[in-house]
């Protein structure tokens, strides 16, 4: 398979593979679909396609995408489509996208409009594939996959790079598989696995929680951080473990993280703490957690953060709100809003200073949080820590509403009032 056909596939694997309910559903399915359900007998297609928690069985798969499609079930016309794309019969394939396409599905309208660019199926004609791409991204198909049917896999590249590190699942799987195989970059195995991870981590389907073959990291990637860790390498332990935790696996996760943790490494050490004080994959233990934060402290953050809480709270010792302070106090410098907002509600109510929360709501408004910038506003309405400035008291509240905060929002429509 060529590298064209390599990154193609990839899209049909994010349509196939993101978009599918828990797999412990399909004893659902299997009634539903025999009861002439056309959902239900599409998602037992998929199931039998791909073998979840099913034995695969393409016969099977291709019975149920039948019956859903003689439905009017446009997925399953899509679903049939990419079966003969698959298998080179682009004719067949052409008639399914076409007929999901007439349906206004536009995953079928984009499929027709591949079909069209390429010359599959169909004389090739590119005004009848922009035709069909447009009407594609008019009715929610994604840019970035007609980008890449055109060939534009630098602007596709571009594009994934700035919404993985918005934190988007898709494009941080994606991006993975291409530094796994070095397409259109420097093939590098690290930055793979280490969006696999984040892919996997953005998921929060308990369907992940099942996944202990790991199906969905490559077998070359998964092999080579595996031995790296059995190796020794506390990086590849503290990874390994991650991968297990955000996998809800905890009793597996555990010891890779001690093993990390014991070699120094501190975000390993701060997230055993943190298993610890929650009782993860073991007994909760604050003791521990207080340990292994303490190790962490002086070069984690997050340590210093947990350190303030526990100390704020009482977590298994006294409460002692000038320790937390301390501690909150150290995390917040280093830029964490969530040290930074405590900061402002332990000066603000724990010890009457309104200049030093107000000067650390600054910070976190600042920064971007929208809780800062609503409660910062009241700071300039009430002149707490500050002079009264009904200018500056505006613009924080709309900040805060033009960023999602209801409260802020509220008091905006007031304003117009």
């Amino acid at each position: 398979m060529n590298k064209a056909a390599i990154l193609y596939m990839s899209i049909i694997f994010f349509s196939v593979f993101f978009n599918t309910p828990a797999i412990g559903q399909n004893s659902r399915f299997e009634k539903g679909a025999q009861t002439g359900d056309a959902s239900d007998q599409y998602y037992l297609a998929k199931a039998y396609k791909r073998g979840d928690k099913v034995k695969q069985n393409l016969k099977k798969a291709r019975y149920w995408y039948r019956q859903s499609s003689k439905q009017g079930f446009h997925k399953s016309m899509v679903g049939l489509g990419l079966w003969h794309y698959e298998q080179h019969k682009y004719k067949k394939a052409l008639y399914w996208f076409r007929q999901a396409a007439y349906s206004d599905d536009f995953n079928g309208q984009y499929y027709l409009g591949l079909m069209y660019y390429r010359g599959l199926g169909v004389t090739q004609h590119k005004k009848q594939a922009q035709y069909w791409f447009d009407k594609s991204l008019k009715n929610g198909q994604l840019k970035w996959k007609v980008w890449l049917a055109k060939g534009d896999t630098l602007k596709t590249l571009q594009w994934h790079k700035q919404k993985a590190k918005e934190g988007k699942t898709q494009s941080q799987f994606y991006l993975a598989t291409l530094y796994e195989q070095g397409q259109g970059v420097t093939q590098d195995l690290n930055k793979a696995f280490d969006l696999y991870i984040k892919s996997l981590k953005s998921v929060k389907s308990p369907a992940y929680a099942l996944l202990d073959s790991w199906e969905d990291i490559p077998k070359n990637v998964w092999t080579v951080f595996r031995q790296k860790a059995v190796n020794g390498n506390p990086e590849m332990q503290y990874k390994l473990a991650e991968l297990y935790r955000c996998a809800y696996a905890y009793e597996r996760a555990l010891p890779w993280f001690e093993k990390s943790a014991l070699q120094g490494h501190a975000v390993a050490q701060t997230t055993l703490g943190t298993m610890y004080s929650l009782g993860e994959g073991t007994s909760k233990s604050y003791e521990k957690a207080f340990q292994w934060y303490k190790k962490a402290e002086a070069r984690n953050r997050f340590a210093q953060f947990n350190l303030g809480m526990m100390y704020y709270e009482g977590n298994g010792m006294p409460i002692d709100k000038k320790q937390a302070l301390y501690y909150f106090k150290k995390s917040a410098k280093q830029g964490v809003i969530n040290a930074q907002m405590l900061l402002v509600y332990t000066y603000a109510v724990d010890f009457k200073n309104y200049d030093q929360a107000f000067i650390w709501c600054s910070k976190a408004a600042k920064q971007g949080n929208s809780m800062a910038q609503y409660q910062l506003a009241l700071y300039y309405r009430e002149g707490k820590g500050t002079e009264v400035n009904p200018k500056l008291e505006k613009h924080w509240m709309k900040k805060a509403a033009d960023n999602g905060y209801i409260k802020a929002k509220i008091e905006v429509n007031k304003y117009k009032d």
